[in-house]
Order: C-alpha cells, then sequence, then structure tokens
C-alpha cells in the first residue's frame, strides 16, 4: 500500500494497525498455547531397575523380593531390562507376574527373550488357545520364553504329541510340570516301561504316566524298580501300580 498517498491521520491509523499485527503474529508463533496447557511436561525415562519396576507397578515390598532373589537386577542396565519388560508388558504380563517370575527363576532377565519372539508368541498362543492362558503358563515357568525355540521346545512338543499327548493334556502337562521340556528324552527303554504300565492313550493317567516317564532319567527308573522289588513287589506289580497311580512314588 502506498502511504504517501494517504492523509496524515489515515497513514499514522495503518502503522498501529500492522505494527499491532507483527506483534501478534510474533508472540502466537513463541507461545502455542504453552501456557493454557502446563500439564504437558516431557517424559522422564527411568535411571535405574528400580524406577522401573516402580513404574511396572511394584512396590518395596515387590522390589525386595526381587532383589533378594536375584541382587544383580538392582544394577541392571535401564535400557535392556526396560526393552525385556515391554516385551512382557505386551503379553498382558502386571508387575505382581513379574515377582512370581524371577521368584520361579531369578536368572530369568539374564536371558534373551526377544529371539524369534513374535513366532514363538503365535505358535504359543496357538498351542495354549488363548492370550491369557498363555500368560498362567507364563508365571508357572518363564522359561517358555527362553528355551532354544526351534531346537528344544518345538521338538519336544512334537514328541509328545506323536506319542499322543496334545491340546488339553498337553496344557495340563506344561502348567504342572514346569521342567517337561528341559528334562525330557524318550528311548526305546522308556517307551517299553510306558508298555508295561499297561495305561492306553484313551485313560485319563496317560498323560500323567507318560510325562512322568518321559523326565525321569532312566538310571532312577531302574533304580525305584529294583528298591520296591526288595519289598517283594513283582516287576508286573510296579508297573500295574505306576499305571493306576503314577505319583505313588515319584521317578524323577
Amino acid at each position: 500500500m502506498n502511504f504517501d498517498s494517504l492523509s496524515p491521520h489515515r497513514t499514522a491509523t495503518l502503522h498501529c494497525q500492522t505494527l499491532f499485527f507483527r506483534i501478534t503474529a510474533t508472540y502466537s508463533t513463541i507461545c502455542p498455547n504453552q501456557v493454557e496447557s502446563p500439564n504437558e511436561e516431557a517424559i522422564e525415562h527411568p535411571r535405574d531397575s528400580i524406577e522401573i519396576f516402580k513404574q511396572w507397578g511394584c512396590c518395596e515390598n515387590d522390589l525386595l523380593k526381587i532383589f533378594s532373589r536375584q541382587p544383580s537386577l538392582r544394577n541392571a542396565q535401564a535400557t535392556p531390562l526396560l526393552s525385556k519388560l515391554n516385551l512382557l508388558s505386551s503379553l498382558g504380563l502386571t508387575g505382581s507376574d513379574i515377582v512370581k517370575m524371577v521368584n520361579c527363576r531369578p536368572r530369568f532377565f539374564c536371558s534373551r527373550i526377544n529371539n524369534c519372539f513374535d513366532e514363538r508368541i503365535e505358535f504359543l498362543v496357538n498351542l495354549f488357545g488363548s492370550r491369557e492362558m498363555l500368560r498362567t503358563a507364563l508365571v508357572r515357568n518363564p522359561s517358555l520364553l527362553t528355551y532354544d525355540f526351534h531346537n528344544t521346545m518345538k521338538p519336544v512338543i512334537a514328541l509328545y504329541e506323536e506319542i499322543g499327548i496334545s491340546g488339553i493334556d498337553m496344557i495340563a502337562m506344561l502348567i504342572s510340570r514346569p521342567t517337561l521340556i528341559s528334562r525330557t528324552s524318550f528311548n526305546e527303554e522308556k517307551m517299553e516301561y510306558i508298555k508295561k504300565t499297561g495305561v492306553s492313550k484313551g485313560s485319563k493317567m496317560y498323560k500323567y504316566v507318560v510325562s512322568l516317564i518321559g523326565i525321569s532319567r532312566i538310571e532312577t527308573i531302574r533304580e525305584k524298580v529294583t528298591n520296591l522289588e526288595k519289598f517283594g513287589c513283582s516287576e508286573e506289580e510296579i508297573w500295574s501300580l505306576l499305571g493306576r497311580s503314577p505319583y505313588f512314588d515319584t521317578l524323577g
């Protein structure tokens, strides 16, 4: 606009209006709603394991339990610990669950749980039928997240399915026997022991007989049978009794 063609009064008015708009624009750029939103503060990242566990809902008593079971967690690096807890949180696990997991497996957080994580979780959800049931199993046996997925966990589960234990029976055994995957082994001698019990695949006792023999050492089984024979029991009676009551004398 050409101010020279205007009256002195009109020129002064336009100069004042222009200056006002410039000042208003400057302040609106520098302070966009900052004064109106005092609660928007920068998020502070936890500095150590104590703050991290508290962030996940652990109280002082929980921290005492965690650090008494695994003292090294007190000085754990924040970033790796936070990463693992984020993975656990995605599975619905809470601070209370974490306390139980550390109590069960003190060195759990020393293990890498991100290997094949998505593939492992998909497999386990299909196996347990739901994420909630998987959560229950993980609290009972956190090692389900640390076993060698392709070389240990999948082959052992496939072996039990081949023998005749799957579905609900497999779930029950994995929850009731946390060492099932790590200790299971089968050979011809063990398969012969299963036959000697006389328990059929359709029996409710089958899964208990198979899992008990599966996790027991051959030497231990032989020793137990020999000891029972000393009390006058025949081998046939021993295996028949085992078939009816697998826990009458734990072999493992």
